[in-house]
């Protein structure tokens, strides 16, 4: 988080972000029942999927990041 110059995230504000994230359009954000696994979102977006890696590679606070970026595509 220090390179990026951003804070870490307690899990109750990754869920406030991600119901955000559902509440603009997005993201689909399904909850699953898993028994005794307890429950969990499934996250499916809702925007291509180019356009979101070429702004977040764009975004130059994330600069650090876009070896990690590219390789993960790579991978895929």
């Amino acid at each position: 988080s220090r390179s990026i110059d951003a804070d870490n995230l307690t899990q109750r504000r990754v869920v406030d972000l991600i119901t955000e994230l559902e509440t603009i359009g997005l993201i689909d954000a399904q909850l699953v029942y898993l028994g005794r696994g307890g429950r969990t979102r499934r996250v499916e977006l809702n925007y291509p999927t180019e356009a979101i890696e070429r702004a977040l590679t764009e975004t130059p606070r994330l600069e650090a990041f876009k070896p990690v970026m590219v390789q993960s595509k790579l991978g895929d």
